[in-house]
């Protein structure tokens, strides 16, 4: 009876990484990255979408996507009836006019910096 041999463990973990080199190296050729799908809130507020690239913004934008995350998932595993319908939508509507506001007086005090910073610079010229 003739036995099988058993590959070298090490044969197995020198072909894993050549693997992983080569997949790699085509990611970076195609310009494939992973993609992780938004959730309902950071769709909602447009999670990336920050170009002032202050983290007062993101942090902002974080919390009011968390918001929305937990009121649409008791929504969606609730009873639903016309009452909780008409709340949900009109609570929509407000956790993005809120987070729209929040955003632009964030903003505004940086552009009420910016201005001053203009304002005196054109003084001492």
């Amino acid at each position: 009876m003739q036995r099988l041999k058993r590959p070298k463990v090490r044969n197995q973990r020198i072909i894993r990484n050549l693997i992983k080199v080569k997949v790699d190296k085509l990611k970076t050729k195609y310009m494939i990255n992973e993609y992780k799908v938004p959730t309902f809130g950071e769709q909602l507020v447009g999670i990336d979408f920050n170009p002032s690239n202050s983290g007062e913004v993101a942090e902002v934008n974080e919390l009011f996507a968390k918001i929305a995350n937990i009121m649409e998932k008791n929504y969606r595993e609730q009873p639903k009836h016309a009452l909780k319908s008409l709340l949900f939508d009109s609570a929509v509507g407000e956790i993005l006019n809120a987070q729209m506001n929040v955003v632009k007086v964030i903003t505004l005090k940086h552009f009420k910096q910016e201005q001053d910073e203009i304002t005196r610079e054109e003084n001492n010229a």
